[in-house]
């Protein structure tokens, strides 16, 4: 066999010289240790070189890969996430060991940011596997069937009764495209909910590289479906409401825990899906088990509009379920259009509605 060569440049330079066209940093010399060390372990053809944070934790042959798409930032990063299958092999271990790069030239070419390589952890620690219900005598029982019925029924009443603005609605922008889309046709357009919100996030500092200073995946997609991000006033918000449907914790990260349980303390019925245990939960009447994006399908749009979608890597945690397959039960348990969300089987099948709807998801010619 013809021997051959490889080049990998290290891109923290001294200086750059006249002659070089790949990207060079002379301000960061600082990162390489870190660059060469993922670098390495990533070309690595048989697994033997690894990275400090996988060595020794278990063995490469034992993992399997799935590909999806990173949820730190609005680049949209390209990634391979590494995974036990089915359940682990240790109980009480993790499941998810490794997140690679997986190459995009037109998203983030061959490589992916620290937070995204090793901000992995988030996967197995502090889940929200189970439904937390807290005794309010309504006889809501640990089921998705019962939460759901208990759901609809709250809903038929204040829109049957004209007090629709007695609802309110905070979404995020680590929901999908489907699951916004879904909000946005649910409780806007079919049950004139107008007091749905899109929690602003707190900002990071960008890399100048590929991290974003947006610190969620789907903030443009949000947009272009009509979904602007916003702080609510939630002083005089929450005097004015009887039910709340939280997606996701990004209220209480926005204005504080403590403050935000205070504030919410008026609202007559709490309920937040999550996927992780948090402050929210003692701050809520309900609490439904969620999934990441490495659990469901559904797709993000980055800040450049690309859409992306995504598949399950692995299966989802305890009892959680994708945001989007919970709208669709509670749809048709309202009887909202029945023509239409009794054939949202899918993803697909609202990924296809979404298209038809909003022009910036249908066909491009």
């Amino acid at each position: 066999m013809t021997p051959f060569g490889a080049y990998i440049h290290v891109p923290f330079c001294a200086r750059r010289c006249d002659y070089c066209a790949f990207a060079t940093w002379t301000d960061r010399a600082h990162l390489m240790t870190r660059y060469t060390r993922a670098v390495v372990s990533e070309i690595c053809p048989v697994g033997a070189i690894t990275d400090t944070d996988f060595r020794f934790k278990t063995r490469a042959w034992f993992l399997e890969p799935g590909d999806s798409i990173c949820p730190h930032c609005g680049r949209g990063c390209n990634i391979t996430i590494e995974h036990v299958p089915g359940f682990p092999r240790v109980p009480g271990s993790r499941r998810v060991y490794r997140i690679k790069s997986r190459p995009n030239v037109e998203v983030n070419g061959h490589w992916i940011c620290d937070v995204g390589r090793y901000n992995y952890a988030f996967l197995d620690t502090g889940r929200q596997e189970r439904f937390l219900v807290k005794d309010r005598g309504w006889g809501v029982e640990h089921t998705w069937d019962s939460v759901i019925r208990f759901l609809a029924a709250q809903l038929t009443r204040l829109v049957s009764d004209d007090t629709r603005g007695r609802v309110g609605v905070m979404a995020s922008a680590h929901l999908t495209n489907e699951e916004l889309f879904l909000i946005k046709r649910m409780f806007l357009q079919d049950m004139g909910i107008r007091k749905i919100f899109l929690i602003d996030p707190r900002e990071g500092a960008p890399d100048g590289f590929l991290l974003t200073a947006e610190r969620v995946p789907n903030t443009r997609g949000a947009t272009e479906i009509g979904l602007k991000c916003g702080l609510p006033d939630l002083i005089g918000l929450a005097g004015g409401l009887d039910l709340l449907i939280l997606f996701g914790t990004d209220l209480f990260e926005r204005f504080g825990p403590d403050e935000t349980k205070a504030l919410l303390e008026t609202v007559g019925i709490k309920v937040l899906f999550t996927s992780h245990q948090g402050p929210g939960n003692d701050a809520v009447d309900i609490v439904l088990p969620a999934t990441p994006a490495a659990e469901k399908a559904g797709s993000f749009t980055n800040i450049k509009g690309r859409v992306q979608s995504f598949v399950p890597v692995r299966t989802a945690c305890g009892e959680a379920l994708a945001e989007w397959s919970v709208l669709v039960r509670l749809a048709v348990e309202l009887k909202l259009d029945p023509g239409f969300y009794e054939g949202l089987i899918s993803v697909e099948d609202i990924r296809a509605a979404l298209a038809r709807d909003v022009f910036f998801f249908g066909p491009r010619s």
